[in-house]
């Protein structure tokens, strides 16, 4: 039996062609504004889902507890999200995304689809064309523009700057406060490595046609 959502505003765009039904939401879902809704469907919410602005087509999502004053866009969809998902703001096309614990004060663009994301995903700016990441815990205070594409992230992961088509890169634990805004080796359409070497440094290591292994700073 669906809990009834109490003191929240649905503005329906299309009365007659909205779809809202087969949601199953948690006590404490309340002051939510439901923005030019014409489907909200299937959904499974937990407890104090709240303080939330959402748009159309929110559908299909399944969120735990703590789900908090979000700003979601069109199309937020077929999402897996664990507990204490807050302040975030998520553009157009955030679908199929398995979010852990704690992810908070976000800015996320559009087609942001098909991550997997660890605890402590924080304070990020995240432009369009996210998709096909894993990224483990502790990824923070990063600004990445767009194209941010099947990269495997370790942990502790932040401050760091990364420009357009930032693809195919294994990053080991550890690597922060590196600008890639001017680099060239991480947006190449191959497989490579940064690392920290004992002393601090970050690193990025990869294998060139001749299968000779190639050793660089990490931004170069």
């Amino acid at each position: 039996m669906n809990t009834i959502l109490s003191n929240n505003v649905f503005f329906l765009s299309n009365m007659a062609a909205s779809q809202v039904f087969n949601n199953k939401v948690g006590f404490k879902s309340e002051l939510n504004t439901f923005a030019g809704v014409q489907s909200f469907y299937k959904n499974e919410i937990g407890q104090e889902f709240s303080q939330n602005l959402v748009h159309s087509g929110f559908n299909s999502n399944r969120i735990e507890s703590g789900c908090v004053a979000n700003i979601f866009g069109r199309y937020f969809q077929f999402n897996e999200i664990s507990m204490l998902f807050t302040n975030n703001i998520c553009g157009y096309y955030c679908e199929f995304n398995e979010i852990r614990e704690d992810c908070s004060s976000n800015f996320i663009g559009m087609y942001f689809n098909s991550n997997v994301i660890g605890l402590f995903f924080d304070n990020n700016v995240i432009k369009n064309d996210c998709y096909g990441n894993v990224i483990d815990n502790d990824f923070s205070y990063n600004h990445i523009l767009a194209e941010f594409i099947n990269n495997k992230i370790g942990p502790s992961f932040g401050s760091n700057i990364i420009g357009d088509g930032f693809n195919s890169v294994i990053s080991e634990a550890g690597v922060q406060s590196v600008d890639f805004t001017s680099a060239t080796y991480v947006y190449g359409a191959y497989s490579k490595t940064l690392y920290v070497r004992p002393d601090g440094t970050p690193k990025l290591r990869y294998y060139d046609d001749s299968d000779a292994l190639v050793i660089v700073a990490a931004n170069a």
